[in-house]
């Protein structure tokens, strides 16, 4: 961070906006002494050109320095002058313009509260105004309008060359496959199929992503080497039996399946956080994103007033994610779905979070407990549907689905 302070604050405006909210303590030495430095430069320059700067700082402003030192802080200019300014640095300014502001509001709102005519809320509404308009705010307000491009709205809605389709026809006609923005909760009891549900679909998927782009799997709970192993076996339908046999041709066949280049992550950490998922995303730009076991992610502990708020917070934050790449959470089910074939979305765990409010469509996987139904059947459900599908009476469909568990897929009960 100190880095990028550095670099923002090399532009004698910012300097001259952001230096005094600066605090000593919460620096390194060599942090303060380079602002510092900045000061007395703009004193006479407009602007720091880094070879005139540096020779400045070491023979006017810094002489008779150590030669470890002078090493030292060669190296700091060579690394603020390579460094690139990117969106997360701004928000460095706009938090501290947002606690300069706040703390000045906080000024005037006590002057009134204690005084009389000194100061009144106008002024308060005036700081807030130009905190709005130093932040960027005001004006981030315009991208959020929908624009009358009519073209682009039909491709959203209705194109294909922005969707994904799901392998299972019955999702595609319910839900017309997966686009930019959508947020889907999968939700089923344990030991339904769940994980062999999400790698039947993510390996049919991933043959759809451009070069680049990746198919992410987030996972808190089964170890991520079992999750990698039930990707391998999906994409090539072969038997735990037949990959032992034959791994190293499983291995290559499995290189080979890919369009470009093998594009699923597997991410696995029992205490993974929503910093952990934002920081991937950001270094490998998403086609897809699954988080398996939403509810366990860390995230939101400081500013949520109890489990239930916290979870609330984190389904809406996923939401915001499915606007890098469609974003899929596997969700449990409750105790009261166990033995059913059919769930519905008020069965799902904890639903009092507001989890429906946030999906845009909610898929369930039941499991019966009939002992005369065929052990491997499914019931697949789609309770909550916001999305155009292929088939309009298919919305909010109920099928029966084959789990083949042997070379983790799923088969359609239209094959």
């Amino acid at each position: 961070m100190e880095l990028a302070i550095l670099k923002l604050l090399s532009c004698k405006d910012k300097h001259t906006r952001f230096m005094p909210l600066i605090k000593k303590k919460f620096v390194t030495k060599e942090t303060w002494t380079v602002l510092e430095a900045y000061t007395h430069y703009f004193e006479f320059m407009d602007e720091i050109t880094w070879a005139p700067f540096v020779s400045w700082f070491f023979t006017t402003k810094h002489t008779g320095m150590s030669d470890v030192a002078v090493k030292a802080y060669r190296i700091i200019f060579n690394r603020i002058e390579a460094y690139e300014v990117d969106v997360l640095d701004e928000n460095i300014l706009n938090s501290l313009i947002e606690r300069d502001s706040a703390t000045k509001i906080m000024e005037v709102a006590r002057s009134i509260a204690e005084t009389e005519g000194t100061h009144g809320m106008e002024e308060i509404m005036e700081l807030y105004d130009k905190y709005e308009t130093e932040s960027g705010k005001a004006g981030e307000l315009d991208k959020h309008f929908i624009d009358d491009d009519y073209e682009a709205l039909y491709d959203h809605i209705y194109s294909e060359k922005d969707c994904v389709a799901w392998r299972l026809p019955e999702l595609n006609a319910a839900t017309g496959g997966l686009r930019q923005g959508n947020f889907i909760v999968v939700g089923a009891c344990p030991d339904s199929g769940k994980t062999t549900l999400m790698c039947n679909e993510l390996t049919h998927i991933a043959l759809q992503v451009p070069e680049a782009k990746y198919v992410h799997y987030f996972c808190n709970e089964e170890h991520g080497r079992n999750i990698k192993h039930r990707i391998l076996q999906s994409a090539l339908a072969k038997t735990h039996s037949w990959l032992k046999a034959n791994w190293s041709t499983a291995v290559e066949d499995y290189k080979k399946y890919f369009i470009h280049e093998p594009n699923i992550k597997v991410f696995h950490n029992t205490s993974i956080s929503t910093h952990d998922v934002e920081t991937v995303l950001k270094k490998y730009p998403p086609a897809l994103i699954i988080f398996d076991q939403l509810r366990k992610f860390r995230g939101f502990e400081k500013v949520s007033k109890g489990e239930v708020d916290r979870q609330a917070l984190i389904f809406a934050w996923a939401r915001g994610i499915a606007a890098m790449a469609p974003t899929i959470a596997v969700h449990q089910a409750g105790g009261d779905a166990y033995g059913q074939m059919y769930i519905g979305m008020e069965q799902l765990y904890n639903s009092r979070i507001g989890i429906q409010g946030e999906a845009d469509a909610i898929i369930t996987l039941g499991r019966s407990n009939d002992l005369e139904l065929p052990p491997n059947m499914r019931g697949l459900y789609v309770p909550k549907n916001k999305l155009i599908g292929l088939d309009p009476k298919a919305s909010n469909g109920r099928w029966n689905i084959e789990i083949q568990p042997e070379i983790a897929r799923f088969k359609s009960c239209k094959e």
